[in-house]
């Protein structure tokens, strides 16, 4: 969810839970209720209350389903904001059985930022409210205590590469900590000349005296250029400064012969001077309000987590510790796509394309290699299959933001031999942690081969269904699951819906037979037989059986498939062929003549006793 508060100092970089809220004041002005909106993932584990839980809720709300004094906290809160100080306390959460010191301050933007912090070695029955009483002497606190230099020179690196803007830690006698270093005309000049560079250390000592917490000083060094330092307090106890430099406004006149007088009066090359000077960045008031707002968020954040055991290096460890995990997830993700069978294309927010997975390659013909930095529509070619109208628009309408869009099944791909294949899948837009679209992603398969098997299988279906020979299927079970239409007809049924689902055994005559027709199944895998079949009305027909156990690819059997011929006519063919043969025999030995027949070729077929006796034959 995208946060409502534009808080420069993300608070997912941190280790502790850390959660921002905004006042709900009511109609008199006065403050009601605090509504939630950010929480980082610490946050969210420590509470077991996730995100979708509670952005946008009432702290009254939802912080009392975990046994928060609310109502308490609140009244606390506006002393804290009245007295612009930090409120810090300690409450066990019976609920979830554990103790917590939460810290709570305003930020710039009047946004109250709460930092939990588990405490996993207290048991306590004092009250639940009661301030935490400060055991640690501060007085020889030094700001190189609650600082990893290296971790937080990164941060206020990343910081001036992204706006350019300088930033540096001091501590209280001047000694810089970190600093992301100073402009040409300091470090050329200024940092040279005996006096210009104690102009300097007086800057960064003398003038910044004083300045209250969560204020700023904005001031113009002894040598001219502008400085605006915020401090770093740890309960009540300044121990160093921020400061944000040296700069100009972009709409205040530079004195160039006051500079020029300067070059003069400590011997600098005046030219050269005056070139440097050039370079000082000017910057609006705007941006430095900006600016102004991470560092005093930092400060803040310095101050308030560094004497709470929550160190800034511990901070910047997690930092460095989710980078890293950040690029394990990153090469996770790349096995996960190299591996998977869709085919999947990601672009940045102009539509050039930053990757294609092997699986996307193979579709389209087209290598990683060549495509990185093209635009979509030149590798990534959609038609629709029935009038050929291009649809690469719906790759467009979601890097313009109208959300993910689903393929047609009519959609094909044309790929880079001008091959059309039909695929299914979906575009969506990539966004950041705020919801900005940075991207989209394209998720496809290529449909060929399953087009080919559902048409091979309608084909099936349909010769199934229009033969003229009774065709059932069921499942292990005994359960009906197919009738075709020849079946219907011949067991005395009109709709599928009469035998479908039920057992097989009320279509047989004869439950024996059953197990005749399963016992050869498992031992032959096939049956051919003649069976006794009961139709609809309770009358009984013979029928031919041709019976299959169908197994699937690891050989195992999943259901039965078979074909049944109607062979009453026949049966009763036959048996009146018999009953004549009978007849006609005893017709034949009961004569008084001597019959004989013979076949064509003069051969005795058959012969009464009558004629053997004329022959003389016994």
């Amino acid at each position: 969810m995208k946060p409502e508060h534009n808080y420069l100092l993300s608070i997912e970089h941190y280790p502790e839970g850390i959660a921002l809220f905004r006042e709900e004041l009511s109609t008199d002005g006065k403050l009601k209720d605090f509504i939630l909106i950010e929480v980082n993932e610490p946050w969210e584990r420590l509470t077991g209350l996730s995100q979708k839980q509670v952005i946008g809720k009432k702290a009254s709300d939802i912080l009392s389903e975990i046994d928060f004094p609310v109502e308490n906290w609140i009244s606390l809160c506006e002393k804290a904001w009245l007295n612009k100080t930090y409120l810090r306390f300690e409450h066990f959460f019976r609920t979830i059985d554990r103790w917590f010191e939460i810290t709570s301050f305003y930020d710039q933007s009047n946004v109250l930022v709460c930092i939990f912090r588990e405490i996993t070695d207290l048991d306590k029955e004092h009250d639940l409210m009661s301030p935490t009483i400060i055991e640690k002497d501060v007085k020889d606190l030094k700001l190189t205590d609650i600082i990893d230099k290296p971790a937080l020179q990164s941060l206020i690196n990343d910081f001036y590469n992204l706006t350019k803007i300088r930033i540096s830690l001091l501590d209280i006698e001047g000694k810089v900590l970190v600093s992301t270093g100073d402009e040409e005309i300091c470090r050329r000049f200024h940092h040279k000349h005996p006096k210009t560079a104690m102009h300097c250390q007086e800057s960064n000592t003398q003038l910044t005296r004083d300045i209250s917490e969560g204020t700023f000083k904005a001031y113009k060094c002894k040598n001219n250029l502008w400085d605006i330092a915020t401090p770093v307090v740890i309960e009540g106890k300044t121990l160093g400064n921020l400061f944000l430099g040296q700069f100009f406004y972009d709409d205040e006149p530079i004195n160039y012969e006051f500079f020029r007088a300067q070059a003069r009066q400590y011997g600098f090359d005046e030219q050269e001077y005056i070139v440097c000077l050039e370079q000082v960045p000017r910057y609006s008031r705007d941006i430095v309000q900006s600016a102004l707002t991470f560092v005093s968020n930092l400060a803040k954040m310095i101050s308030a987590m560094g004497f709470s055991s929550i160190k800034l290096t511990r901070s910047l460890e997690e930092r460095n510790r989710y980078l890293r995990e950040m690029r394990e997830s990153r090469e996770r993700l790349t096995a996960t796509l190299h591996s998977i069978g869709d085919g999947v294309i990601s672009t940045d927010k102009n539509g050039f394309i930053t990757n294609l997975n092997p699986m996307a390659e193979k579709i389209t013909g087209w290598k990683a290699s060549e495509v990185k930095g093209k635009m979509i529509n030149e590798v990534f070619s959609l038609r629709d299959e029935k009038s050929n109208i291009s649809f690469n628009y719906q790759i467009t309408g979601v890097l313009n933001g109208k959300g993910i869009h689903n393929f047609a099944s009519s959609i094909l791909l044309v790929d880079r031999n001008d091959i059309a294949k039909p695929i299914d899948g979906s575009i969506a837009p990539i966004q950041d942690q705020y919801g900005k679209r940075i991207g989209a992603v394209i998720v496809f398969r290529d449909q060929s081969m399953n087009r080919a098997i559902t048409r091979d299988l309608r084909i099936m279906k349909s010769s199934i269904e229009s033969s003229i020979n009774a065709i059932a299927m069921i499942d292990l079970n005994g359960m009906i699951t197919f009738f075709n239409t020849a079946a219907l007809r011949l067991w005395g049924y009109e709709k599928k819906e009469e035998v479908l689902r039920r057992p097989i055994r009320y279509f047989w005559g004869k439950d024996f037979e059953k197990f005749q027709v399963l016992n050869k199944l498992r031992e032959n895998g096939a049956y051919f037989g003649e069976l006794a079949g009961r139709k609809k009305d309770g009358s009984f027909f013979d029928v031919q059986v041709s019976a299959t156990l169908v197994t699937n690819e690891d050989d195992q059997p999943v259901c039965i498939m078979g074909s049944f011929v109607d062979i009453t006519e026949q049966k009763q063919a036959e048996k009146t062929l018999a009953e004549e043969a009978i007849r006609r025999r005893i017709l034949i030995e009961q004569s008084r003549d001597g019959i004989v027949v013979m076949d064509q070729e003069g051969g005795v077929f058959e012969a009464n006793q009558r004629f053997a006796d004329m022959l003389g034959y016994t």
